[in-house]
């Protein structure tokens, strides 16, 4: 709708937004998650969306009693004090008052045609022109107490309530006691009068209805009405009663009431009678959707509103506070619902399509355009009773339904039918299709068996049974020939319709699971409960993920929308929207209905609720364009957007909880990102405390967020805060990648070593042995799911949770007549069976006209473990570590460099420390360790022919081609790493030896060939640059590792001294140069250097001179040498403190010189690190330690 806007109302800066809910933004292109400025954008678009809907006041300066808008929609006329009419001018923002002395004015009505205003008092009305405010008659009324006053334009009849009667007053003459008639005798608390009709509210509670021809109707309210009124088509009644809207027929037929958060003052409903519009004495102005039953407050006012308009257009509201003030706003129009009045029994979507063909009276099959306004059409009338069993099958344009006697098969355009005949009546509860529409699985609902049908001949090829009781749901895997059922029994089981003896059931539910369905890319299942909960399984891997469980109600059905997004609803109407890359919740809010029935439309964009009388049908919030709020409660949208509002503005705002329920779309962001964007740390901690998530959107999530814009408090909060996030949910961060904790390495937070350690934690996996071969750990698995999975540590074992069905091979194959005999089913022994085979395609063909018969006998319950006790190694007690964040280090990809190259970076080098990262080092170092062993060995032979050089063969030619060109082609390794990481080439001191060995190298051959004098300096030097080289190759080996690291700490340390030593030498050098003429100084500095190493050479001194050797040996040799080794011990005890760290800064260097130059470049795939090893004995201590305390308490506790 486009917006208008008044000549003195202030413009919002942005007019292409709409209202909250229908106009709004468009998504904008593809956000750059890394690019702070995008955020910022966001956010501001956001305040200045929220501040538009927000009103614009004028202050009169006078505390508003009454108030009516005056027919030019522009102008407007209040009463205030006790005897004052003000008038608004819109031209010159004036305000025009009139006194009106020794009377208090009460009530105000205008006469449009002639242009005037009546107001009352209690025993006289007065007339004034509206223009000047000037008095043109008084009219005394001869009873007591006016209260309500009304005028009627075409009669010119003033109508007003007295304390015991209504009476009406002709205007057109001179006022006398024969023109004063009194119409009603009685006690009424209102009336209101419409073209000859009227509606009359009576203090008992009594409403009435008369008609100009004498019909009357009546409804009786539990409290006195204080308001009716005709809607503006004249259709409806409105009226309320305390804090209560009730809506009538024109016949006082009741169809729908509201309830609200204060008394109403005025009321108000739209043409098209779709919202219905009150002014309440708590300051809000509440707007209710008459379709969804949803209904919005919107602050205004600090005390009550007197009074309040709607423009022709519907898009602004005029509101009228007793604070002194006149506000104006946009009226929040959104999409509104759709509803069908029917005797439903069950509904799908038509496809894409928004039309739903539903079921009523188990009989009718008919098809309701929801954009339309036309009677549903009916396709199909069946001459016997239906199950409430229905499905579309959209690849073929089939509507299946069941008769009790055969499955009917109605094509949607032509209404040809096809029909399955079954042996005897039976009732099914469940149709399901494959996704290509090959196969049809129906469940029925006495015996809970399970047929298939192939759906080019309409016959019957597959049966089975599994469950014990009723089967309640079912669906089909993508990308295989299996299905998933879910019954009474608390069980899943996954069936194939080519392989029936790989089925299998999974096990976690502790009451009957009501829906099941599967995640987009079909590798998912989950499935809802009666327990409340929602439980997400690996299928293929036969393990559960998470369990859910933010529903206070059984689960209806669970539905995951194309944006890989789930979205559950209970029993008692309450939707949630579920991120399943967090498994966090986004939103929680209402549908305003317990529905029996919830389904979406195939492209996600109507969502469906059905209760026994009618069916609902909203539009899906989630895939809205438009910039809108969302929550539990939608009267309190306007409270949020004000509280996010002074979020925005860096007002200082009390925490409340009951905002983490909600969520911004289309962004996607709860009030967890607004915390992030404005540093609220304090609140951040509040929320992760009181159970809220880090839930991520599709560019961004908080976590990221905070780390973008390097809030280090914020930072802080969330590493404390992560064991405890990660406790309730493993998954609450698998939506982290590389970029952020590349990001948090090169910040090098004080507190990031913490982080690592909390996101790499003990998991204790019941599948799992308890002890393992030592020989066999550590055992490291990348994983695609976050649970380990017990085969990819030990394959060879063959435990699992997941059951396999075996089939028994000696059965009878039935003939179809006998399809619906018994099957036999027993519960298996024990869970640990052998792992079952994944969907196989190429099985045998499917077998036709049998019924199989299944049970779950357990396997051998002989532990393998203990086969070939003499060919394994010593069994020790294993314990498993599981990353929490998904990440991509496949050696040579780009992500596995950077992360490398920031954690040399990283201030923080406790970070070393971690298990996480020295886990992610020792196993690239041992797939890689052999590129540096290749390197080093080329090295060697490198050294070898240098020596052989300058031992048998130096200045021979040969010997010296030889030797160019060993070290030439060591030297083209320099150049292809300088060429792949030019500035990371520069970073590592080693490269400069390399460097100057090449430049040292053509410098010798060059003269070599001149026969230049200087060719002996460049090979001592060469063959010093060389053997310096040599010695970083030492840090292959753990043992000599430590020493290099001990060898270059020690020499940066002696930086100062050597400094102090070279000083103190020099001087003395030139001391003695003074004492001795016959000597020069570079003599001098000779001499002095071999004192400092105990060499004396003292002939000749005099007494000055011996005094000046005995001061320079207590200094140089006593006091500076023994201060050197004090310097050493102290790097010897500091390095050996952060001999861990520098181990592995070690080996990360050499593995980034390796990944950038030697490995091939790859992509990789993201995936969870798992770490098996052997227990140490300080966690057996430490859990034991923690046990025995624990039986300490309990026996003090027990003592007392």
């Amino acid at each position: 709708m486009e917006e208008t806007y008044d000549d003195n109302t202030p413009k919002p800066k942005i007019k292409k937004y709409g209202s909250i809910g229908s106009g709004g933004i468009e998504l904008a292109a593809p956000i750059d998650s890394k690019n702070i400025g995008s955020i910022n954008k966001i956010m501001r678009r956001i305040k200045s969306r929220f501040e538009s809907v927000f009103p614009v006041y004028l202050d009169t300066g006078y505390k508003i009693r009454e108030a009516l808008i005056l027919p030019d929609g522009k102008n407007s006329i209040f009463l205030c004090g006790a005897s004052n009419i003000c008038k608004t001018c819109s031209e010159t923002d004036e305000i025009l008052t009139k006194n009106i002395p020794d009377v208090k004015i009460n009530k105000l009505v205008i006469d449009p045609k002639l242009n005037y205003l009546y107001c009352s008092s209690k025993v006289c009305v007065f007339e004034l022109k509206i223009n000047t405010l000037e008095i043109l008659r008084k009219i005394t009324i001869p009873c007591n107490s006016i209260r309500i006053i009304s005028c009627d334009i075409n009669t010119r009849l003033l109508y007003t309530l007295c304390s015991d009667s209504i009476i009406s007053i002709d205007l057109k003459e001179e006022i006398n006691d024969n023109l004063i008639n009194i119409l009603y005798k009685g006690e009424f608390s209102t009336f209101k009068y419409s073209q000859g009709d009227w509606l009359l509210s009576h203090k008992s509670g009594k409403i009435e209805k008369i008609n100009s021809n004498g019909d009357c109707f009546s409804y009786d309210l539990p409290e006195s009405a204080t308001l009716v009124k005709y809607s503006r088509s004249s259709k409806s009644v409105l009226a309320s009663a305390t804090n209560w809207i009730y809506l009538f027929t024109l016949n006082l037929k009741l169809t729908n009431k509201f309830q609200l958060q204060a008394y109403p003052s005025q009321l108000y409903m739209t043409n098209d009678e779709k919202y219905i519009i009150t002014s309440n004495s708590d300051g809000k102005i509440a707007i209710i959707d008459a379709m969804s039953e949803q209904i919005i407050h919107i602050p205004v006012h600090h005390g009550e509103i007197v009074n309040f308009y709607v423009d022709a257009s519907i898009s602004h509201v005029t509101t009228y506070g007793h604070d002194s003030k006149i506000a104006k706003f946009i009226f929040p129009i959104r999409k509104s619902s759709r509803s069908l009045l029917c005797n439903v029994n069950n509904f799908v979507f038509y496809g894409d399509q928004p039309v739903i063909i539903y079921m009523e009276d188990l009989k009718y099959i008919k098809m309701w355009n929801i954009n339309s306004n036309e009677i549903p059409n009916e396709i199909f009338v069946s001459d016997r009773e239906l199950n409430k069993v229905m499905l579309y099958i959209q690849e073929k344009d089939l509507l299946a339904l069941c008769n009790g006697y055969e499955i009917l098969f109605l094509n949607i355009q032509t209404n040809h039918i096809n029909s399955i005949k079954i042996s005897r009546k039976v009732s099914l509860s469940s149709f399901a299709a494959d996704e290509n529409g090959l196969y049809i699985t129906t469940i029925s609902s006495e015996n809970s068996y399970i047929y298939v049908y192939d759906l080019k001949n309409y016959s019957i090829i597959q049966r089975f049974k599994g469950h014990e009781g009723k089967i309640n749901c079912q669906v089909h895997l993508k990308g295989s020939s299996m299905f998933a059922t879910g019954g009474n029994d608390k069980k899943i089981i996954v069936w194939n319709i080519q392989n029936p003896n790989s089925a299998y059931k999974l096990e976690g539910h502790t009451l009957p699971i009501t829906c099941i369905t599967q995640t987009r890319e079909g590798n998912k299942i989950v499935s809802g409960s009666k327990d409340c909960t929602i439980k997400i399984w690996a299928w293929r891997d036969k393990q559960m993920l998470i369990s859910l469980d933010s529903h206070s109600s059984s689960i209806l059905n669970v539905i995951v929308d194309k944006t890989n997004h789930l979205i559950s609803v209970s029993n008692d109407g309450t939707m949630i929207y579920w991120n399943l890359r967090a498994y966090a919740k986004v939103f929680r809010t209402g549908v305003n209905i317990e529905p029996l029935i919830f389904c979406m439309s195939k492209n996600n964009k109507l969502m469906a609720f059905a209760d026994m009388e009618q069916i609902k049908v909203l539009y899906s919030p989630m895939l809205s364009s438009k910039l809108d709020v969302i929550g539990p409660v939608m009267q309190d949208k306007y409270e949020y957007m004000d509280y996010l509002l002074k979020v925005l503005k860096g007002e200082k705002v009390v925490y409340n909880p009951i905002w983490n329920d909600w969520a911004v779309l289309p962004y996607q962001f709860n009030t967890m990102y607004f915390y992030a964007y404005t540093n609220m740390y304090r609140h951040i901690k509040s929320s992760i405390q009181d159970s809220a998530s880090l839930t991520p959107c599709y560019f961004t999530d908080p976590f990221s967020l905070i780390t973008y814009k390097k809030y280090q408090k914020a930072l802080n909060i969330l590493f404390d805060c992560t064991k405890s996030l990660l406790q309730r949910n493993m998954h609450s961060l698998s939506f982290l990648n590389e970029d952020v904790l590349i990001k948090l390495n090169l910040q090098g937070h004080s507190q990031l070593h913490k982080f690592y350690n909390s996101i790499f934690n003990k998991c204790l996996i019941e599948d799992f042995p308890k002890f393992a071969d030592i020989r066999d750990l550590p055992i490291v698995v990348f994983s695609n799911t976050v649970n380990p999975v017990r085969e990819n540590f030990f394959p060879n074992d063959a435990g699992t949770i997941a059951q396999k069905i075996q089939f028994e091979k000696n059965i009878t194959l039935a003939n179809i007549r006998n399809i619906n005999e018994p099957l036999l089913l027993q519960i298996p022994k024990t869970p640990r069976t052998p792992r079952t085979p994944r969907d196989s395609n190429n099985s045998d063909s499917i077998l036709n006209n049998k019924t199989i018969i299944c049970n779950f006998d357990a396997d051998n319950d002989e532990n393998d473990d203990d086969e070939d006790e003499e060919n394994s190694g010593e069994k020790v007690p294993i314990v498993v570590y599981v990353s929490s964040i998904r990440m991509n280090i496949e050696n040579g990809c780009d992500e596995s460099i950077s992360f490398i190259e920031s954690l040399l970076k990283c201030p923080n080098k406790e970070i070393f420390r971690t298990k996480f990262i020295q886990t992610i080092l020792t196993h690239k170092w041992g797939k890689l360790k052999k590129y540096q062993a290749i390197q080093a060995i080329c090295y060697c032979l490198y050294l070898l022919v240098l020596s052989c050089y300058l031992i048998f063969m130096y200045e021979n030619l040969k010997g010296l081609i030889s030797f160019l060109i060993v070290g030439g082609l060591l030297s083209v390794y320099d150049v292809v790493q300088m060429y792949q990481a030019f500035s990371l080439f520069w970073r590592d001191i080693w490269n400069y030896f390399d460097i100057a060995r090449l430049l040292i190298l053509i410098s010798y051959a060059i003269a070599y060939y001149t026969n230049h004098e200087q060719k002996e300096h460049c090979m001592t030097l060469l063959m010093i640059i060389s053997l310096s080289r040599g010695i970083s190759f030492f840090r292959l080996f753990n043992e000599t590792r430590y020493i290099i690291q001990l060898l270059v700490n020690v020499l940066k340390d002696m930086r100062s001294f050597i400094i102090l030593l070279t000083y103190s030498t020099i001087s003395f050098s030139m001391i003695f140069m003074v004492q001795r003429q016959n000597k020069s100084f570079t003599e001098e500095l000779k001499i002095s250097f071999m004192m400092n190493l105990g060499d004396f050479e003292t002939d000749g001194f005099d007494g000055l001179s011996w005094v000046i050797f005995m001061f320079m040996s207590v200094l140089n040799v006593i006091v500076l040498l023994n201060m050197l080794i004090a310097l050493m011990g102290e790097t010897f005890s500091r390095v050996r403190e952060r001999s861990e760290v520098a181990d592995f800064i070690e080996i990360a260097k050499m593995l980034l010189e390796v990944e950038t130059v030697l490995t091939n470049k790859s992509e990789g795939k993201k995936k969870y690190l798992q770490l098996c090893e052997p227990e140490s004995s300080t966690n057996v201590t430490d859990e034991l330690a923690k046990n025995i305390k624990a039986i300490k308490k309990f026996l003090k506790n027990l003592s007392k």
